[in-house]
């Protein structure tokens, strides 16, 4: 990830995704930032409440802890990201 956009994607997630429609194919996406995930949503006719980063490390002790911090001041690292959207009325 750089500058909150996916390092595999060209352009716009919402921009990859409707090139289905436009030409039948969109080739290959695999990771996607929660910035993407917003354009895409607003795209297709959602309002973005809310973005937040989420992730649950299994691993114990110091390995567990110091992904924890890193995460902490990092949430751009985490793993899950949690999107609330309305329809658009």
């Amino acid at each position: 990830m750089r500058k909150g956009v996916a390092y595999s994607c060209a352009g716009s997630l919402y921009h990859e995704w409707s090139k289905l429609s436009r030409l039948g194919h969109m080739g290959h996406v695999c990771e996607y930032s929660a910035a993407e995930i917003s354009d895409l949503l607003a795209g297709v006719g959602f309002q973005i409440t809310m973005t937040s980063c989420v992730d649950y490390v299994k691993s114990r002790g110091y390995k567990g802890a110091a992904i924890r911090v890193i995460q902490k001041i990092f949430p751009s690292l985490r793993s899950n990201i949690l999107i609330v959207a309305t329809i658009k009325a």
